[in-house]
């Protein structure tokens, strides 16, 4: 089965969440809070970008 794992670490749950703060039901803007789960721009931003080219590579019919 193709997959691309990679951890994170310091970046926690939610880390790809983006939103602005008057897109997020006050409900889950506390329990983020809470949670400490918060956008992480870097990781983010290598996580997007794997994800779009695995899907190009596995979905897209791209051969590489």
């Amino acid at each position: 089965v193709p997959h691309d794992v990679k951890e994170y670490p310091g970046a926690g749950h939610a880390f790809l969440n983006d939103h602005l703060p008057a897109e997020v039901p006050a409900m889950m803007r506390l329990a983020t809070r809470i949670l400490g789960a918060r956008y992480d721009e870097e990781a983010a931003t290598d996580a997007r970008r794997r994800i779009v080219e695995f899907f190009a590579v596995h979905l897209g019919g791209r051969a590489d």
